[in-house]
């Protein structure tokens, strides 16, 4: 952008108007006391002048450097976001999950191509990021899934991997390999995103320092002789001064911590500051100092003192200089009006000059820093004023493009919503996408932010315009990959009711055809027993009794597969039931069955829900048999129900004082078959439990058992379609 022929208007210089003066001849000494005056107040003015002028000197380069240095501490923060994001992505894969997650029998051929899997998701933050390399570690410092390019460090990051599991959050490392400085993002893997669980395991993604962190500061780097934005940091007793360096080679340079007057030092304090210190060369500069909290760091906006205060010594020769020539014209009071008007209007002319280039200050440093296209556009879209950006993007000079209207820049086919958005832009700010053009007739998709200004009474419209094309291509790849990870999931699912119905209908016609020679194996014991029974020795008799107990407890045992089978298969009626009423009813019927066992029972109050009434009262059957059965050795039994809240959720449990189990088992209770205490010590079929789970699943809950041997067992459950 050539601010020097811009076609912007700039503000009206401020006018000077001519005086005249007269004088005569004075006696000399009265010459000499009136030059003597005027030496004094054009003294006194000069000091005072650059008292002021020193002021506004510091001021503007305070506001000047801590502008610069807020605005790198932002975007490096927001670009720190981006890597958090990217990273909490990753972590929150399923397939990311499920590859850390310990499987009770984990086949190599699918953990190998879940690997694989992975490695695919991987691939692309790789890619579409410019990460070096991206990779998943268990828990014990292994890397089960990576990817990187072919320039990526061989970096040994399990201690790295170690010491961000230990402390729980993600976090940022600063890792030395190969004469390059990496940096190395890792955020733990949790299951189900619980973070306060254990971590599953741990995210790295790895970026070359020069080549993203410290190629963005460069972006943003002062354009004056010395002007600078450096990063700081720790390291041992020094600090470290990193690239981009002044007048040395490499990557960093570092000076020791304990040297005075050194801005890196306030940086890395935290300390917001604004002064004169010395900086990694021991140079005077003007600097201020800022703390970047992600990272730990310092950075430093300062520009070398000489430079900073190259215009306040010239204006102070200026002004030494016009004091002078103030004595000396007023000395020399007999030089004709027409020189001191000619000197006025001189004046003025500078003072014109220079608002000129004061009010093309902001175009001048828009043009220099801005990677965004940005157009100056009238109302009806004619293109006023560019930036080097824009002839970048579109391939046309500026002379080119000052000669077309906006709607020449746009494809043919975004051509019809232009003048709306224009009178949206007109009346306030406006946010849109469309699609532009370049010279060679290639379009590119953009988002355009554009808002009107009144720019010396002329009104504008101030146009950034961003290329969004790798942004879209990215939204599309991320659409793709959901689509695909949608319709596995719908197979996985399918397959999985597929092989719940067989099971259960497996299930169903073995037990319902084992009932039938059940039936006969207990009819001819019983008319053994009946008809024969006196005849057969005690040894026979003893067998009929084992035989006739082995039969009964097969047929239990096929009663409960039916049930369980039933409550599969069966459909919920929902309707609201009083799960209060609900264990009245199953307490009042079991504590008959129980006989004259002194069992107290506790039952708290218990909400109201949506639910099937009848499998929730053989919930609580089931529940609260168990209780009664494993409180027979306890002398004073105690059975509670009730509710209580865990994690802002609504939990029923029971809970008796009977004689418990290991805790480490409490899985396999709620498995088909599983029990954890011998046949003849407490009778059952190993199926109620699995019942009770089942129940809870189909009203969308689940249900977990806590218990210490010989201190009772809690049975917690939920239910999820059930509300209050």
């Amino acid at each position: 952008m050539n601010l020097s022929q811009a076609n912007l208007p700039a503000p009206a210089a401020p006018s000077s108007g001519g005086g005249s003066a007269a004088c005569g001849w004075l006696p000399g000494w009265s010459i000499v006391a009136a030059v003597l005056t005027v030496v004094l107040l054009a003294g006194a003015g000069v000091w005072r002048l650059a008292a002021s002028e020193w002021v506004e000197t510091t001021a503007y380069w305070e506001q000047h450097l801590s502008s610069a240095a807020n605005a790198q501490v932002k975007l490096i923060e927001a670009w720190l976001g981006e890597r958090r994001g990217d990273a909490e992505v990753i972590a929150g894969f399923p397939s990311v999950v499920e590859l850390l997650r310990p499987a009770a029998e984990p086949s190599e051929g699918a953990q190998r191509d879940l690997a694989m899997h992975v490695a695919e998701v991987l691939g692309h933050p790789l890619r579409a990021y410019g990460y070096s390399a991206v990779a998943v570690w268990d828990r014990t410092g292994r890397a089960v899934a990576q990817v990187e390019r072919a320039q990526a460090p061989a970096l040994d990051l399990a201690d790295t991997v170690a010491a961000t599991l230990n402390g729980g959050s993600f976090r940022v490392h600063r890792v030395r390999s190969a004469e390059r400085w990496w940096l190395v993002f890792v955020r733990p893997v949790f299951a189900g995103g619980d973070e306060q669980a254990p971590a599953l395991g741990a995210v790295t993604l790895v970026m070359d320092l020069e080549r993203s962190l410290l190629a963005l500061l460069v972006a943003g780097q002062e354009s004056t002789r010395t002007g600078q934005t450096i990063l700081v940091d720790r390291e041992a007793e020094n600090i470290v001064f990193l690239w981009p360096v002044r007048g040395r080679n490499g990557l960093m340079v570092q000076v020791p911590s304990e040297t005075e007057r050194l801005a890196a030092r306030h940086a890395l304090a935290g300390e917001e500051r604004f002064g004169e210190f010395i900086d990694y060369r021991a140079v005077p500069v003007l600097a201020a100092t800022r703390r970047i909290k992600a990272l730990g760091w310092g950075l430093v906006a300062k520009i070398d003192r000489d430079e900073a205060v190259a215009g306040f010594r010239d204006e102070i020769r200026q002004l030494v200089i016009a004091g002078t020539l103030v004595v000396l014209a007023f000395a020399g009071f007999v030089l004709a009006w027409s020189r001191r008007q000619r000197a006025h209007v001189l004046s003025a002319e500078l003072a014109r000059e220079r608002a000129v280039l004061a009010a093309r200050e902001p175009y001048r440093l828009l043009s220099e820093y801005a990677t965004d296209v940005v157009l100056f556009l009238s109302p009806a879209g004619r293109v006023l004023e560019v930036n080097r950006a824009a002839e970048l993007a579109y391939g046309h000079e500026r002379a080119q493009l000052l000669q077309l209207n906006v709607s020449d820049l746009r494809a043919e086919a975004a051509r019809a919503t232009l003048p709306n958005q224009l009178r949206q832009a007109a009346e306030g700010p406006a946010v849109f996408e469309t699609v532009h053009r370049r010279r060679d007739g290639s379009a590119f998709p953009v988002e355009v932010s554009a808002v009107g200004a009144d720019i010396a009474g002329q009104r504008v419209i101030l146009s950034v315009i961003r290329d969004v094309t790798e942004r879209k291509r990215a939204e599309a790849e991320v659409r793709q990959l959901n689509e695909e990870l949608e319709e596995r999931v719908r197979q996985r699912t399918a397959e999985l009711e597929a092989v719940n119905q067989e099971i259960e209908a497996f299930c169903y016609s073995v037990s319902h055809d084992l009932r039938a020679p059940l039936r006969h194996i207990e009819g001819f014991i019983r008319i053994l027993s009946e008809d024969y029974g006196a005849q057969l020795p005690a040894e026979a008799q003893h067998y009929l009794a084992r035989v006739s107990s082995g039969s009964a407890r097969m047929t239990e045992l096929i009663q409960g597969l039916l049930v369980l089978s039933r409550v599969g298969r069966a459909e919920l009626k929902i309707r609201p039931v009083d799960l209060g009423a609900l264990a009245h009813g199953a307490i009042d019927e079991l504590r008959a069955a129980a006989g004259e066992r002194p069992i107290e029972f506790v039952t708290n109050e218990l909400p109201t829900v949506t639910g099937d009434a009848t499998l929730l009262r053989q919930l609580f059957d089931n529940l609260i048999a168990n209780a009664i059965k494993f409180t027979r050795p306890v002398a004073a039994a105690r059975i509670e129900v009730g509710t209580a809240t865990h994690n802002d959720k609504a939990v029923f449990y029971v809970r008796d004082n009977g004689v418990g189990f290991d805790g480490r088992y409490a899985d396999k209770l709620f498995r088909v078959f599983q029990r954890l205490h011998r046949q003849d010590e407490f009778e059952g079929s190993g199926i109620g439990l699995s019942i009770v789970k089942r129940i809870v699943e189909k009203h969308g809950g689940r249900i977990w058992a806590e218990s210490t041997p010989e201190q009772g067992a809690t049975f917690y459950f939920t239910l999820g379609k059930a509300t209050s």
